[in-house]
This record gives C-alpha cells, structure tokens and sequence, in this order.
C-alpha cells in the first residue's frame, strides 16, 4: 500500500508538473489545441503566409528569367512545413488547370506559374497535417490570378464535392467556433463568385471593411513604390514603410479592442517597394525589401500577452516569426518565460513576457521603457531592473511576484538583465544586497577558501548576504577558515546586512575570508538556536533567524599589509563591450603589474601599473583578445614586493 500511495503520488506530480510546463515543449503543429474551443476563430491571433505557394520552381519567360527571385518568391517553405511551424491561414492564388493535369488548378503567383497543384500538394499536405494533428485549423483564401475565374470556380466546385475533399471544407457562411473547425478549412474566396464558403472583395492599397462582406476587415496597403523610390538611392522608401507599419499596427490594436465581434481582421504585413533595373522598361517589385524591415517589428510587437490581433499575412514566414504571433494567444505563463512585466501595479495593465536579458525595453513594438510597475519572475529566477539602457544606472533586484517596484524605480526601468538562482547562498559586496551593478556571487553548499578571490564579490569584500531557508553559513575572518567566525542559519528567510554585526574587537563588514556552507540547519560543537560559540561570542537574533559569532581572536598585526589593500573591483564585470576599468585602493605609491589569463592559464593581457597613494582607477582595453574567446578570465594585480591579488573577469 505504502508502494501505491508513492507512485500516486508521483503520478500527480507528473500532471501537475506537465499541467504548468507541457506548453514550455509544444511545437507548432499542435499550437490550436491548447487554446479553448469554444474560441471563435476570428477571434485569435493567426500567422498567415502571404501567397502560400509562391516557393520552388516555376515557369518563367525569357524576360522573367532576369528578374530576381525577390520578384516573385514570398517563402521558402513547403505548405505542410508551413503547417507545422504553426501557420494556420493560406493565401492560395489559382489558374484553372491544363491538360497536362486536368482538374487539379495551378498554383500562381501573377503571371507566373508554379510547379505545385491545388489537390496534389496543397490539399495533399493538409490533409496529411490534419491526420496527424486532428485538432487544428486552417483558414485559406483562394482568388484567381490568371485565366478564367468562372473555369476556376467550376473547378474548385468539383473538387469540393468529391469524397475524397467533402468533409476537408468547411462552407458555411459565417465563422465558427474551434471546435466545429477540428480538421478542417474554413473557406474564403476572394473576389470568386459561385463558389461554397464566405466570398470578399477587398480594396486594394487601402484599409476597409470588404466590400460585400462587413464581417471581414482588411488591410490591403501592400504597393509601397512611389515615384521616389523608383532609382537609386531609393532615399523615400523607408518612408512609405514606416506608414506601412503604422497601419499594421492600427488594425491590430482594433481587432483587440473588438476581440468578440466575431469579424475577422486580415492584416497583410506583406508588400513591395519598385526598383528600376537595367534593361528591364518598367520598375520591377522587390518583396524581401518590405518584409526584411516588417517582420523584425512584428516579432518585437509580439511580445503581449493574451491578445486578439487578428490573421498577420506575412512574406518569407520562419520558426520565430510564426512562434511570436501564435504564443500572443496565451496568458503569461504558456511558454519558455522567465518574467513577465506589467504597466500597473498588482499585475494590471499591458504586459510582455521576456525569457532573457533585454538592453532596452524601448526598442520593442509596445515600447515599455519606463513604463513597468510590476513584475512576475518565474521561481528560480532573479531580474535586475536598470534606470538606464545597457543595465546601468540605479537597479533594483526582483524576484517572485513584485506587486509594485520600489527603490524609486517605479515607471522607471529602462533595462533588465537576468540571474539564474541555483538554490545557493548569494554574496554581496555592497549592503543592501547589490552589488555596483553586477550579479551576486553564488555558493551552493561545500567550502570555499581561495574561492572568494576569483569571484566578482572578492576577498574581504563581503557585506551582505541571502541564505536559502533552513541553511547554514558560517564565515570566517582568515583563509584556511581561521581567525574567528560568524555563523547564520536561516529560518524561512536569511537576508543579512554583515556591517550590523560586530564581535569584540571590530564589524564584520568586509573581513570574510573563507566559507563554509551546509544545506541544511547544521548545529556545530554546542551550538544550538540560542547558544554561542565554544570560546567566546554573542548571538544576534535579526529577522527570526540565528547568528552565532565564536573563536574570536584579536586581528593579527602585520607589518608589510600597506603596499596594496586587499579592495580591487572592476566595472563592469560582466563586460559586454571592449572596455572595462579595474579600481585598485592602496596607502603608498606603489609598482605593479597587472595580468589577465584566460582559464587556461595562458596570459592574454599585460600592463604595468604606477599605484599612487589613495584610489587608483585603471582603464582596460581588452578589444584585442576579447573577440577570441568569451568566458571567465583572471585579472591578477602583483606588487613588486611580491603581494598578489586577484579576481575572475567575465566577458560575455
């Protein structure tokens, strides 16, 4: 029985665990099935490809073979890749067919003609998609491109009759819910008279409502040429896609005000800018020229949550693209996120996932620079809030659920830079817990003598300290843990100021050495919740936890201590760019040297140093090695009398 009750038990950790992270795994092929389906689906956000088909090879005439494929590719993958990236609406663009293949319409794209077929590949590769993934969905638009519109109307007619294709359709005239939809296509035709399913026309360049259906909006603003663009140096195009972006936006923002409407907003982010060639008489379009300055901004636009933007028509559709519109759909915690921050406080307001460092939160769609007031960062996690780009300035530390960011710093963070928090205790230089901008340094359990000299913290440098619940800390004043100690055990939380403690001769603050770490409430010789040290001390009883001070000795007296002090910081560490400066305090002038070795021990950088009494600031310039490698180097300071000092240099 008590085996029973253990796999029970494992079972229910397994679901609950699957329940809060099987989103974290999925991919695009199922990416429908995890939204409710009782959802209408012209209420969802929808990565759609623009001219599904137009990918592969083609028959082109004698002129067209000097165009550039720019000209007339819009993707480079197959419909069923398209499928399973996550792509749920298709433009299919038709002839009607030829002899060669009767009944089976050809793919185009204006006049060119594909080597791909409507039944053979188009409806081959969904219905092979919808066996495979029978939860899923898919809105395609058919028009006529080339030839006859009323042969095409018949064909498709025929097709949609046939056993084979019948129950692959769905044709009734209005849009339905995700549940009626499973495994099928929800028809629209476009301009195409006499055919089952919802019919439009829109208007081309312009943003309406569709002619003949008011269910349906549409942006059609897709020609970008002008007469400015038409020669070298193209000075205006940025201009008119600049306005393009403008209108993308616009109808986005009022699908999502309009979420239940039940109308469907078609919003093609596609479009062209003209170029003049040689030899060529009219201007020819340039399609990689709209979407290369497009679909970066619909990836950083994306990064909402729970919105309902309506079907995003896209040229050259890849993984990222497709994945940052569908996860719109979701609410904070659906996917790979690490925080997620909010415009108001108590999580209200606008809010963006993010699952990494960001250097601006300007530089996204929604702009969020300055504008947080309230965070959630996944367990395990900690963010550091800047004022300023570039993770400087003032910054606050936030972890779990922050209902509303203080430290002065509400609506005012401009960057954020994440940790990941093993369950380790983190040391600070600085009280307060920070540390001059850069991350804790963190321990897990163990002990740790000439460990603290190549961390960012340093030796004799530490002033503040968080311990994981229930764990036990004990520091001491000299290596080889020696000269006194201090002990903490934390209870349900151990965040701990050192410069608040004192023993008999002097504070604490920055005078640790070595450390030692258990992961759990270690007792010692004698030493109990309320008891002290064997020798000596006292106990100090802060936040409900117990620290214990034992074996104090007098501090040595050392004769040849003042060539150096045993304080040297560097700013930044971690270095993100080519420069950093290494910040040496001495009480003589004193000759030196400075050296930086990668982990393997080879030196990659060697200056001299003229010390002179007081703060000595270094400026570093490490663009000629940093290029070869980044990771963890030693910066290592040596006086002539032979004292040696050193730190580890993160260069990312």
């Amino acid at each position: 029985m008590k085996q029973l009750n253990t796999i029970k038990k494992q079972i229910f950790i397994v679901i609950l665990f699957c329940k809060s992270l099987c989103l974290f795994g999925q991919q695009g092929n199922n990416w429908m099935s995890y939204l409710n389906p009782n959802t209408n689906i012209a209420n969802i956000t929808i990565p759609g490809s623009h001219d599904t088909g137009a990918y592969g090879e083609a028959d082109l005439s004698r002129q067209q073979n000097l165009f550039p494929r720019s000209t007339y590719i819009t993707q480079d993958l197959s419909f069923y890749e398209q499928l399973n990236k996550g792509i749920r609406f298709f433009d299919i663009r038709l002839k009607e067919s030829d002899t060669h293949v009767p009944g089976d319409p050809i793919i185009v794209h204006g006049d060119i003609k594909f080597h791909t077929r409507f039944k053979r590949d188009v409806l081959g590769d969904v219905k092979r998609f919808f066996r495979e993934n029978q939860k899923e969905a898919l809105i395609m638009t058919i028009q006529s491109d080339q030839g006859s519109a009323s042969k095409l109307a018949n064909e498709l007619n025929n097709i949609m009759n046939d056993p084979s294709y019948r129950d692959l359709f769905f044709t009734d005239n209005r849009f339905p819910k995700l549940q009626e939809l499973k495994s099928k296509i929800l028809l629209i035709t476009r301009s195409l008279n006499n055919v089952a399913g919802i019919n439009y026309s829109p208007v081309d360049n312009v943003t309406s409502v569709a002619n003949t259906n008011p269910y349906i909006k549409v942006n059609n603003y897709y020609n970008l040429g002008t007469d400015s663009c038409l020669s070298w140096p193209f000075t205006n195009c940025d201009v008119n896609k600049d306005r393009k972006w403008g209108r993308v936006k616009e109808l986005m923002e009022e699908a999502d005000n309009n979420r239940y409407s039940n109308r469907l907003y078609l919003n093609a982010v596609n479009g062209y800018t003209s170029k003049k060639i040689a030899q060529i008489p009219t201007p020819i379009p340039d399609i990689t020229d709209v979407s290369d300055y497009m679909n970066p901004r619909v990836i950083n636009y994306m990064k909402k949550i729970d919105k309902s933007y309506g079907v995003l028509i896209l040229d050259w559709v890849n993984t990222s693209l497709i994945e940052a519109i569908y996860k719109v759909n979701f609410d904070e915690w659906a996917f790979d996120t690490r925080a997620v921050l909010y415009q108001d406080s108590n999580f209200k307001g606008d809010a963006i996932r993010i699952k990494g460092d960001d250097a601006y939160l300007g530089s996204s769609g929604q702009n969020f620079n300055d504008k947080i007031s309230s965070v959630k960062v996944i367990s395990g996690y900690e963010y550091f809030g800047y004022e300023n780009s570039n993770y400087s300035g003032k910054y606050v530390s936030l972890r779990g659920n922050v209902s509303y960011i203080s430290g002065g710093l509400n609506d005012e963070i401009s960057s954020m830079y994440w940790l990941s928090i093993p369950n380790a205790v983190h040391f600070y230089e600085d009280v307060n817990f920070t540390d001059d901008g850069s991350r804790p340094t963190s321990f897990t359990s163990g002990s740790y003598d000439d460990s603290l000299t190549n961390t960012s913290v340093g030796n004799d440098e530490i002033s503040s300290l968080r311990i994981p619940p229930n764990w036990t800390v004990r520091m001491y004043r000299d290596a080889n843990y020696s000269d006194g100690w201090i002990q903490f055990r934390a209870g349900s939380s151990g965040w701990y100021n050192i410069s608040d403690i004192t023993d008999h001769f002097s504070s604490w603050n920055d005078e640790v050495s070595s450390v030692k770490i258990w992961d759990y409430r270690y007792d010692g010789r004698g030493l109990n919740n309320s008891e002290v040290g064997e020798i000596e001390g006292e106990v100090i009883d802060k936040y409900g936890n117990t620290i214990a001070i034992g074996n104090t000795k007098r501090p040595k007296v050392c004769s040849d201590c003042n060539e150096i002090s045993k304080s040297v910081s560097m700013y930044p560490n971690p270095v993100r760019f080519h420069k950093f400066d290494v910040v040496i305090n001495t009480s003589i002038n004193e000759k030196a040297e400075l050296k930086i070795h990668n982990v393997l021990g080879e030196l990659v950088y060697k200056q001299s140093l003229d010390l002179i009494e007081g703060m000595n600031r270094i400026p570093i310039d490490i663009s000629d090695f940093r290029s070869k490698s980044k990771g963890v180097y030693v910066v290592e300071i040596e006086s002539l009398k032979g004292v040696r000092l050193s730190k580890k240099l993160l260069i990312k």
